[in-house]
């Protein structure tokens, strides 16, 4: 019952939370911004272009997805005494995002609450319906140790106490955390700005100083994340060498879990190397540029010049307003006087590939549960028979979409989701296609748990139906069933 209402809570969150999300067909139709956003001014009217010179009049609301990590903001030469560009940033919370983040949170929490039943399918003699979970206080920092943990928790409460190995494992899954990422693009972004600011030739020996000392940090911040996982790999193997899983098929699926969370761990280095990687390119060919401003003695000029620069933050959406002031020259006390101000606003997200959205609606299925009931013998004794299956074509399901980024007018998605059943929950996943604006069709496998007798059998004999429940236990199907689920986003 509990797993029942946390599953109907879910579903009911996934409503709610669509009517504050933003309508993701105005992200897939919006501009692609690959590094730069450039603006000029023709005739009074404020243009702008995107990585390259074809203008455009700037409107007064633009919603655009940015490519690369940052976004530089430049602009043609416009004389300061006709007008002037100003910038005010701001962060709003990805509400995409945030339902995602929430809906994946939940859906991990009803699946916990499943508890004994849910482990049958992977555990020989798993735990009994009356097991106590022994809670683990522990403190993860990287989504995909989290995730780690939560499996290994469920398929043994006792998987961190008992043994010292794993134990190990699990210090060094904490070991594992994205807390030096952001510190080293900062470090990077100030190496930037200390170039940027540099002013004269007295400044520059300082200034190298400075960036070679940070450097060194960013060095530094690299090798210990390195560390980290080698030391992961390396306590994967002790486990592996010291191992109690008795059972292959169940041996088998433990190491393939733990295998791709640490493959996750090292994309995720890999894609922040890169990063860092492509800063390090950048920083080089700045610094370069010293060399060269020695070398030619300030001979060089800039045909652009830069006003502002975007660095995306993960589940946030950038919100610059821009402000364009004109002015009046007063010839005779050479000051300048304002005579209007106008603003406009650019929303910037990061571009991916696929956009999760969290919807809900109903789907059609061929799944039924089996039951177990009491008869009588020939001897008068009360046995146990196999009763008609219970079906469950109709369901309502909570859905997490991951709708392809590729301007399609009828854009494809992948599909996530569970939903409440008459017994158990419905795990579902498959593929769709958006029909309109808010109505998406889609079709796959649907998986559940069916009740199994334990200790008995179909034909013995028992005292009564009391001893048939107490023997039964919910175990994972692996046969998946099929489903067809229509959702409706009502979104903003």
């Amino acid at each position: 019952m509990k797993t029942r209402l946390l599953t109907f809570a879910l579903v009911l969150t996934c409503v709610i939370k669509t009517l504050g999300q933003e309508d993701f067909r105005t992200i897939i139709n919006s501009p692609v911004v690959k590094n730069k956003i450039k603006f000029n001014v023709l005739n009074d009217q404020l243009e702008f272009s995107l990585d390259d010179d074809t203008y455009k009049p700037l409107p007064k609301s633009l919603k655009l997805q940015g490519k690369s990590n940052s976004i530089i903001l430049n602009s043609t030469f416009i004389n300061p005494l006709k007008y002037k560009i100003s910038l005010e940033y701001k962060q709003i919370n990805d509400e995409l995002e945030v339902a995602a983040t929430e809906y994946l949170s939940q859906i991990s929490t009803t699946l916990l609450s499943i508890g004994t039943t849910s482990s049958g399918s992977i555990m020989s003699g798993g735990r009994t319906s009356g097991a106590t979970i022994k809670p683990v206080n522990v403190t993860l920092k990287n989504k995909h140790m989290i995730e780690l943990f939560s499996f290994l928790y469920s398929f043994n409460n006792d998987f961190f106490i008992d043994e010292p190995v794993h134990d190990k494992l699990l210090n060094a899954m904490k070991r594992i955390n994205n807390t030096g990422e952001k510190t080293a693009i900062d470090y990077y972004n100030m190496m930037f700005v200390n170039l940027w600011k540099m002013k004269s030739y007295e400044s520059m020996d300082n200034t190298f100083e400075t960036n070679k000392n940070l450097k060194s940090k960013i060095d530094s911040i690299l090798k210990s994340k390195k560390d980290s996982i080698a030391n992961l790999k390396s306590e994967f193997e002790a486990f592996k060498f010291n191992n109690f899983i008795a059972d292959e098929v169940q041996k088998s699926n433990v190491y393939g879990i733990i295998g791709t969370k640490i493959k996750n761990v090292e994309d995720d280095f890999t894609s922040f190397e890169k990063t860092i990687g492509e800063l390090k390119v950048k920083y080089e060919k700045m610094s370069s540029k010293f060399e060269e401003i020695i070398k030619n003695t300030y001979k060089e000029k800039e045909k652009e010049t830069r006003i502002g620069n975007i660095a995306f933050e993960k589940g946030k959406v950038n919100e610059t307003t821009v402000y364009i002031t004109y002015y009046d020259f007063d010839t005779k006390t050479k000051s300048l006087k304002e005579k209007e101000k106008k603003q406009y606003v650019i929303q910037l997200r990061k571009y991916k590939k696929f956009i999760p959205v969290v919807s809900s609606g109903i789907l059609y299925t061929d799944v039924s549960f089996k039951t177990f009931g009491t008869a009588t013998n020939a001897m008068g004794e009360t046995i146990i028979e196999e009763g008609n299956s219970v079906e469950n074509e109709i369901a309502i399901g909570a859905y997490l979409n991951f709708y392809l980024n590729n301007g399609w007018n009828t854009p494809l998605f992948f599909q996530l989701g569970i939903g409440p059943s008459k017994e158990r929950p419905l795990l579902f996943g498959g593929i769709g296609v958006n029909l309109a604006s808010k109505l998406s069709f889609s079709t796959g496998l649907i998986y559940t748990w069916q009740p199994n007798l334990t200790e008995l059998k179909v034909g013995d004999v028992v005292t009564g139906t009391t001893a048939i429940d107490n023997d039964i236990q919910y175990r994972f199907a692996n046969k998946p069933n099929f489903y067809i689920g229509l959702t409706y986003n009502l979104t903003k």
